[in-house]
């Protein structure tokens, strides 16, 4: 008879014990944000060489000097004029003047099949040339044909973030726990891994965004025996995430009484958010551009990469005004684009996307097997969901009463994460709060079975062992009469849609 344990760790790394300062880093497509836990230092969001508290996710080159953030908006915004536009454009600015030698939104294309949906995506938003590796995953181009894996190119902007934190912490900078979206698969996981490891960090720990919202949001609160049940809702660049969550207090011998953070269940999708929406702005200026002056500006590349920086420039002006004019100078062939773009336009060109703004809601609670009745709050995460048609669908399906806007939309998971990191390190004593977390899919074992006969066919057996809303850290034993050798097979029971 054979025994074999498995742990429930598949879903996300297993802590290690962090040693000295600690860096998380909440990771997104259009901006990273970053926070340094070092004793004897105010623990905040770390700046970056222009004092901004967030840091474009780009990295690219001028000619050989190879450029992040700040540094790529200075070679393009030189005007005084343009400075104040590209600081809150992050690296489009550039692009629209290099757009083969810079990489935006690279964070789409993690573990990505060359012929994934993912892929498909990307090509519709960025100008960039990619081609197929070895690994069927996808490399990128630069103007001189270069080649770079998107590992490489994360790693990139984790090792700048990294040469941040250590001028800011005057020492040596390794461990680092990192925000991933709950939904990141095994294979997604494990090239962000990569991706530290080759920055020159070392992971202590990868955390759901949500979770890590959830450790901010309780850091200044106490509750009661009976849990309380909220729901963080997450709109970033590249998905929606919805988590329910439920605080109760908890009562430890040594550390006395602390908070229980359980969650309970997990919804996304991974086809709207902010890039979605600068999509669809942007196809409003293309049709525009072609209407008045009947030539196909897909056909520039800079064009078209200038048109993707306006776009997410008119999406900001539109959350907060009715109409906005679009202007650029010398789009394409020398010419001049003016236009106005109203609230109402915008609106209507992402109609179909509606109950795509609220579906993750509904599909966490069902998991969580909890009534929105049943929610005290629900908590705005995520840049997105400044978007008034984002906040005007949610209010419809939860209530104008049960929105929170009580965390800082944008910091909440980095500064949760870097207060769940130092909770793994002996340097920091911090409150007591215990953290549950599930797996969002259903794990299986697979095994040839035994052949009854010399002649029979071979066949395979499949066991489910962690069923989605499993517990992370849950032990499952398995038992088999074999005498012999033999192989097991841990993967998911629904395979990921391309």
């Amino acid at each position: 008879m054979r025994i074999a344990t498995v742990w429930s760790t598949l879903v996300l790394l297993a802590p290690l014990v962090a040693e000295a300062s600690v860096l998380a880093i909440d990771y997104g497509a259009d901006f990273m944000k970053a926070s340094l836990m070092k004793p004897g230092t105010p623990f905040d969001v770390l700046l970056n060489k222009d004092s901004k508290r967030k840091i474009p996710s780009v990295v690219g080159w001028k000619k050989t000097d190879r450029v992040f953030a700040s540094d790529a908006l200075n070679l393009v915004c030189s005007p005084p004029y343009l400075r104040f536009w590209c600081a809150n454009l992050g690296g489009m600015a550039q692009a629209s003047r290099f757009p083969s030698d810079i990489f935006l939104d690279v964070k789409t294309l993690q573990a990505a099949p060359f012929d994934s949906d993912a892929v498909s995506f990307y090509k519709k938003i960025s100008t960039t040339d990619i081609s197929e590796t070895s690994r069927q995953t996808v490399a990128l181009k630069q103007s001189d044909g270069k080649e770079w894996s998107v590992e490489e190119l994360v790693a990139m902007q984790f090792s700048y973030v990294k040469g941040l934190a250590e001028s800011f912490a005057q020492e040596n900078v390794r461990d680092v726990i990192v925000t991933v979206p709950p939904f990141y698969s095994q294979f997604e996981r494990d090239a962000l891994v990569d991706a530290i490891e080759v920055s020159g960090l070392k992971t202590l720990a990868l955390v759901n965004d949500g979770t890590a919202v959830a450790i901010n949001y309780a850091m200044t609160r106490s509750f009661n025996a009976v849990p309380e049940y909220h729901i963080i809702y997450d709109a970033g660049a590249s998905s929606i995430r919805a988590t329910v969550v439920g605080f109760s207090s908890v009562e430890d011998k040594k550390e006395g009484t602390g908070t229980q953070i359980s969650v309970m269940g997990v919804g996304w999708d991974r086809d709207v958010g902010g890039l979605e929406l600068d999509r669809r702005l942007r196809e409003i200026l293309v049709q525009t551009f072609e209407e008045k002056h009947k030539k196909d500006i897909r056909r520039d590349k800079k064009g078209m990469a200038r048109l993707w920086k306006e776009a997410n420039r008119i999406k900001a002006i539109l959350s907060a005004n009715q109409e906005a004019t679009s202007s650029v100078e010398s789009l394409a062939w020398d010419i001049d684009f003016k236009t106005k773009v109203t609230r109402t336009t915008f609106e209507q060109a992402c109609v179909d996307l509606q109950p795509k703004f609220v579906q993750p809601i509904d599909d966490a609670l069902q998991v969580a097997g909890i009534d929105l009745d049943n929610v005290t709050s629900l908590i705005f995460a995520g840049g997105s969901t400044r978007s008034p048609m984002i906040q005007a669908a949610v209010k419809n399906l939860v209530g104008e009463d049960k929105l929170a806007y009580n965390v800082n939309a944008d910091e909440a998971a980095v500064l949760g994460a870097a207060l769940y990191g130092a909770s793994l390190s002996r340097q920091f004593k911090t409150k007591n709060i215990k953290v549950q977390d599930i797996g969002v899919y259903d794990i299986q074992a697979s095994y040839a079975a035994v052949a009854t006969s010399p002649n029979a066919k071979p066949r395979s057996i499949t066991t489910s062992i962690f069923p989605t809303g499993s517990k992370l850290g849950t032990k499952k034993t398995l038992t088999f009469k074999r005498k012999e050798d033999f192989t097991i097979n841990l993967d998911y029971r629904t395979p990921f849609a391309k």
